[in-house]
């Protein structure tokens, strides 16, 4: 039987992922949302931005390290208790501006959401820490493998519209060319 922690872990790191790439490609997004829920006081530059970024890429990966369990699980506590806090403080302050939060087509502003995401990290956090380790190769490569599915379904359900676009064009060329 698989451990939680594998479902738990595959979840956090897809939801990881794909907003990191969101961030690195477009920071300015995440950062007016997030000057907007700190009241506008705080200017959160582009670079810091990145900076978030890169660390939502390496505990992903940290994640799936069986050597990087004790530090996975902390930066993902930090990161969680993180989003809680900025969701908390959009909810508080009634966010309008778009974070790209969960990816550069999320139209959603900071808020309640990004408080629950924020305590599923935290929980996940705690069960990667003192559940049972991914060091059993079988159990990572499902992991692994969850990530990748869930990854490559989130890509597929946020491009749909562009996809039909695609395949439309691409039987419309092929029609016209027989």
């Amino acid at each position: 039987m698989l451990p939680l922690s594998s479902f738990t872990d595959a979840i956090v790191a897809t939801v990881l992922l794909r907003p990191a790439a969101a961030k690195a490609v477009s920071p300015g997004v995440a950062s007016a949302a997030v000057s907007e829920a700190l009241g506008g006081r705080a200017v959160i530059s582009p670079a810091f931005v990145r900076a978030v970024s890169a660390w939502e890429s390496i505990a992903a990966v940290a994640l799936l390290t069986p050597a990087l369990r004790w530090a996975a699980s902390a930066l993902v506590a930090v990161l969680g208790l993180s989003f809680a806090l900025l969701g908390t403080a959009g909810s508080i302050r009634g966010s309008k501006q778009p974070c790209g939060c969960f990816g550069a087509e999320s139209a959603r502003p900071l808020g309640a959401v990004n408080t629950v995401v924020g305590a599923f990290f935290i929980a996940a956090a705690a069960i990667h820490a003192f559940g049972p380790s991914h060091i059993d190769v079988s159990v990572l490569t499902f992991t692994v493998l969850l990530v990748t599915i869930l990854s490559g379904g989130w890509l597929i359900l946020s491009q749909r519209r562009t996809g039909w676009v695609v395949v439309k064009n691409f039987f419309r060329r092929w029609e016209s060319a027989s």
